[in-house]
């Protein structure tokens, strides 16, 4: 994990460690800062993301924003994708979340060609060594 971490930091992507979602900055105001927010609190099947903001257009299950990506890869034609709902190209997008599921979003907005990208954590662990700079 810690290799995935390096990597994603080689490539460009800013980890926030510790960081809380309305503690430390409000949806709203991360939505003004980013073009898209993905929320990856969850795997097949995602956790409700109560939060003031949290129904705001441009923020998205990770869970669909993956199953998109991966549908464009095997061919498929997917409007949301099409549309830019789920698609992250060309803009600066956050990622909320810490585990596997998020990372899977990171990459795939990475592959997505960000200009930038970054994940806010809730703690640490083997994907996130050590605290850092807040989104």
């Amino acid at each position: 994990m810690t290799r995935r971490a390096e990597r994603l930091r080689d490539g460009g992507v800013q980890f926030h460690l510790n960081f809380e979602v309305g503690r430390d900055a409000t949806l709203a105001a991360l939505r003004t800062r980013h073009d898209a927010l993905l929320i990856a609190t969850g795997v097949y099947k995602a956790r409700d993301f109560k939060a003031p903001g949290s129904s705001l257009e441009g923020i998205v299950p990770a869970l669909d924003y993956l199953t998109a990506a991966n549908r464009i890869d095997l061919g498929d034609t997917v409007a949301d994708y099409e549309s830019g709902a789920l698609n992250a190209k060309d803009k600066r997008v956050v990622v909320i979340g810490g585990g596997d599921t998020a990372m899977d979003c990171v990459r795939t907005a990475v592959r997505q060609v960000l200009p930038r990208s970054s994940a806010c954590t809730g703690g640490t662990g083997p994907i996130c060594p050590a605290p850092s700079a807040r989104c």
